[in-house]
């Protein structure tokens, strides 16, 4: 059997919770009841096992497609998150010092201001390098070592000691040299074969299942002996539909 719940707009939300997960539940419907989410999808896994699966509302509002488990998204800053635990295992490792400039690591960092400027600093966005004074075209920007040049000439614009400021558009570039500089490989690459392909390959993974994977497929109810968990929203307003699997 497969259910979905109705929401008192009509859109649906659909899925599962494992056990002992179903706040995540009601705090993916909240999102659509109490924050007016228009569309949205949330998977966990704990320990290589999927425990919350559920997708809801809708892709697109005017031809009213529903958001399903493998509808894609833009995801605004994610590769954030990922150099830093690209950095963080490399820390871990002994291979480089958060406390350190990271002119020890990339000494042409250090010109113009910046020698002083440590690793933690630059994670914590805290290394005054917002954004660069000169206009890049896409094409320096995906070359990689125009934007490495572009920071090198760059002068803080505030030392660390005054404060955070979101590095959106530096990020990745000045963290994913460090990177470079301690590994000899892009931060991508070092990604892939540092945690990408080792995850896939650890202990009970088989990596034939998970190579190239860009979404968690739907897993059928009837797969799993999980419960499910309904939405904290009047009854008189939502109601819910079953029916049976093809």
């Amino acid at each position: 059997m497969t259910e979905e719940l109705e929401l008192p707009d009509g859109r649906h939300v659909r899925g599962f919770v494992d056990e002992g997960y179903g706040p995540v539940f009601d705090a993916f419907v909240a999102g659509f009841v109490d924050h007016q989410d228009l569309g949205a999808a949330c998977s966990a896994y704990v320990d290589g096992r999927l425990v919350v699966n559920l997708s809801g509302g809708l892709a697109d509002r005017r031809s009213q497609r529903p958001w399903r488990p493998d509808t894609t998204a833009v995801t605004f800053s994610c590769s954030k998150g990922l150099l830093a635990i690209c950095v963080c295992l490399l820390a871990q490792e002994g291979r480089l010092d958060l406390d350190v400039p990271i002119a020890v690591y990339w000494p042409t960092f250090g010109e113009h201001g910046k020698s002083a400027i440590t690793i933690r600093e630059a994670m914590s966005h805290r290394a005054g390098l917002p954004a660069l004074d000169v206009d890049l075209t896409l094409d320096e920007v995906l070359a990689w070592d125009p934007v490495i040049r572009a920071i090198e000439a760059q002068q803080p614009l505030y030392p660390p000691s005054a404060g955070h400021f979101y590095h959106a558009m530096v990020f990745g570039w000045l963290v994913g040299e460090v990177i470079r500089c301690v590994t000899g490989k892009t931060p991508g690459r070092y990604f892939r074969h540092a945690l990408a392909i080792a995850s896939a390959s650890g202990p009970g993974s088989d990596s034939r299942k998970t190579s190239g994977h860009r979404s968690p497929g739907w897993r059928h109810p009837s797969q799993t002996k999980r419960r499910r968990r309904r939405a904290r929203v009047p009854a008189s307003s939502v109601r819910t539909r079953s029916s049976s699997a093809a």
